[in-house]
């Protein structure tokens, strides 16, 4: 499921998203997004716990491919602060 979609589903904003997957900035969280950054595995793992497994991999390869661009793939969880493990 888009995680926008999935956000707004459920009348949440950015930084209560931010803060239930380990970000510190709600702006991660729309750059996610709009496909703008790619996120980690770990976030992906973070999102998907969040969304009760709604929001999956391939959620964010079609946000990416909507974008037209290739968006910035972080090498790992330490390229954002207090990813849940």
């Amino acid at each position: 499921m888009d995680p926008r979609r999935y956000r707004k589903s459920r009348n949440m904003r950015l930084q209560e998203v931010a803060d239930l997957i380990g970000v510190r900035s709600k702006s991660t969280v729309s750059k996610h997004e709009r496909g703008h950054i790619f996120p980690s595995p770990e976030l992906i793992d973070a999102y998907r716990r969040y969304s009760g497994g709604k929001i999956q991999f391939e959620d964010f390869e079609e946000l990416r491919r909507r974008a037209g661009a290739e968006a910035t793939i972080p090498i790992s969880a330490q390229d954002h602060a207090n990813v849940p493990t």
